[in-house]
C-alpha cells in the first residue's frame, strides 16, 4: 500500500502550475480536509491501524519460507 493519501502526484504539468499559482492555491483541493478534528483524527487512526496490519501481514509472510525451512530440517 503507497502513502498517497495527503502527497500530491507529481508531474511537470503540476510543477509548471505550481511556479505561475503566485497565490499558493494550486494544491489547496488536491489535500483531504475534514469536516471536524474528530473525524481527522479518526481517519488518522484508521491509516495507522491499516498501516500497521500491513507491516505485521509482510512480516508474517516473509518469515513463512524460514519457519517452512526449519520444519524440513527438523
Amino acid at each position: 500500500m503507497g502513502n498517497l493519501y495527503v502527497f500530491t502526484s507529481q508531474s511537470w504539468v503540476s510543477g509548471a502550475a505550481r511556479l505561475v499559482d503566485l497565490g499558493g492555491t494550486y494544491d489547496l483541493a488536491s489535500y483531504w480536509m475534514s469536516a471536524t478534528p474528530a473525524e481527522a483524527d479518526a481517519r488518522a487512526w484508521a491509516m495507522d491501524l491499516n498501516a500497521v496490519q500491513s507491516d505485521l501481514v509482510a512480516g508474517a509472510e516473509a518469515s513463512e519460507p524460514q519457519e517452512q525451512a526449519e520444519e524440513k530440517a527438523a
